[in-house]
């Protein structure tokens, strides 16, 4: 009786399929990512209730490169982010100054690290799907195996098994939404783009690992 029970069992484990299976796809497949994006942001506790929308553009190519900027808009002075597979950098025109540190001391806390590396989803985060969702989406949940600045991401795949939109919470009540539009997939990206150069006359703060 009880090898009845275990086939059973295995027979019907056959028919589940794998947490995050379209999600684990999309990333296996995936060697460049561009897009626009519009990033919906809440307020500090101790500012006015509303959110700030801001606009970019970001380029990812695997592994390890990521251009991720800000464009300037109404209020907002833009903003660059580089990961150019050694080091992270930050450049601030307002503040005249570049922040950078070695990329596998933040990496955890860049909320586009699973697509970075060719490692498995599963590795770093627990992947629960959430079914259809906002936009018609195919949304999963990814919570961190370990401490980040996040708590946790949404992440909204469409038809097509392409990365749409990201929420993620700072906390349960603390909520940044990104939509990715006009986004091309395994295409040839600007390679330029990865090799930050520092401005003449800005301070340049951290240690550019070598």
């Amino acid at each position: 009786m009880r090898w009845i029970v275990a086939l059973i069992m295995i027979l019907a484990g056959l028919h589940v399929p794998a947490f995050g299976a379209d999600l684990q796809q999309f990333a296996n497949t995936l060697r460049t990512f561009e897009a626009d994006f519009v990033q919906e942001t809440p307020r500090a506790e101790d500012e006015l209730m509303g959110v700030d929308i801001r606009s970019g553009h970001v380029v990812l190519e695997r592994p390890g490169r990521l251009y991720w900027h800000y464009r300037n808009s109404r209020g907002q002075e833009p903003q660059t982010l580089v990961a150019d597979g050694r080091a992270f950098w930050i450049y601030d025109p307002e503040l005249e100054q570049v922040t950078v540190q070695p990329i596998n001391q933040v990496i955890r806390d860049i909320p586009l690290n699973w697509l970075l590396y060719d490692v498995p989803v599963e590795m770093n985060f627990r992947v629960r799907p959430l079914g259809k969702g906002e936009a018609g989406l195919n949304w999963f949940a990814l919570t961190p195996r370990r401490d980040t600045f996040f708590q946790s991401l949404e992440v909204g795949l469409d038809g097509d098994n392409v990365l749409r939109r990201i929420r993620f919470y700072q906390s349960h009540d603390r909520l940044t939404r990104i939509r990715f539009e006009n986004v091309r997939v395994n295409q040839p990206v600007n390679e330029a783009l990865f090799h930050f150069r520092v401005p003449k006359g800005v301070d340049v703060v951290g240690r550019v690992p070598r």
